[in-house]
């Protein structure tokens, strides 16, 4: 089993953001980065006595983002949250990088499509000029994975998990209303709590290496720009087995890393450190 990488990012990352357009353009730094170091699942948790939740918004652009350009006029209506969506920049991920030739297509194709009929037959919009049949019901407008079986006198597939593509497929996105039940839910094998007052990740280097890559799945969680994790921590009173609090931008020559900033920075270090 390939190990998996989450992230967890507070419902309240945007909060040194003061317009639509700075929030949608840092929501897409953050998924961007996610996609460089082929983050499994992006997990957004609420912040307990902060008003100005922002998980609806968080996990729309997320996700906005991670599906392929041919299915987002179908999935997303305009709207004023996507006011700035075309300044949000491309992931390029493999299952954005399909052919729209129906020509070029062949069986053994990985696609991402949308339900668009039921009845005998399933239909979905696999980005074509022709509709995908698969069998068996799903729910209208649901996004599935499907693999091609045939392209003779139609275009056949079956539907897949994410994890058995032959490449990194995306991410998904949770919500979860605070940092103790995203744990409770989630049990990752090992966590990582991102903070400058957390030990110097020179000074654990190789253990923690050892450590992240003895382990299915691995968490790596961050603050915000006002409230970091270990604040926020204490206020949950929550312990968490299997973790370490790490600084993973030592010696930083300014006041303060944004959550961008520190997103890509430790996914850097940690890619090096699992490798």
């Amino acid at each position: 089993m390939e190990q998996e990488l989450w992230i967890a990012i507070p419902s309240i990352v945007l909060e040194d953001c003061s317009t639509l357009r700075e929030r949608t353009e840092k929501a897409g730094m953050i998924a961007r980065a996610a996609a460089i170091f082929g983050i499994n699942k992006i997990c957004i948790y609420g912040v307990e006595g902060k008003a100005r939740d922002e998980s609806r918004f968080l996990k729309l652009i997320l996700e906005y983002l991670e599906t392929p350009q041919y299915l987002r006029k179908k999935v997303y209506p305009i709207s004023e949250e996507l006011k700035f969506a075309g300044l949000l920049p491309p992931l390029r991920i493999p299952s954005h990088l399909v052919s729209a030739d129906i020509y070029k297509v062949k069986a053994g194709d990985v696609r991402e499509g949308i339900v668009v009929k039921q009845g005998g037959k399933t239909l979905v919009d696999i980005g074509l000029s022709e509709l995908a049949i698969i069998s068996g019901n799903m729910l209208q407008n649901s996004r599935i994975t499907v693999q091609i079986d045939s392209v003779s006198n139609e275009i056949s597939a079956t539907i897949i998990d994410k994890k058995d593509t032959p490449d990194y497929w995306g991410y998904t996105v949770e919500t979860f209303p605070s940092l103790t039940k995203m744990f409770q839910q989630l049990r990752p094998d090992f966590a990582v709590f991102t903070s400058r007052k957390g030990t110097n990740i020179q000074d654990k280097w190789n253990s923690i290496g050892e450590r992240i890559r003895s382990c299915n799945n691995v968490l790596v969680a961050f603050g915000s720009p006002k409230h970091g994790l270990p604040e926020i921590l204490a206020k949950e009173e929550l312990q968490v087995q299997n973790s370490i609090l790490l600084n993973t931008v030592p010696k930083q020559a300014v006041e303060t890393v944004r959550a961008e900033e520190a997103i890509l920075a430790t996914l850097a270090i940690l890619n090096l450190a699992r490798s």
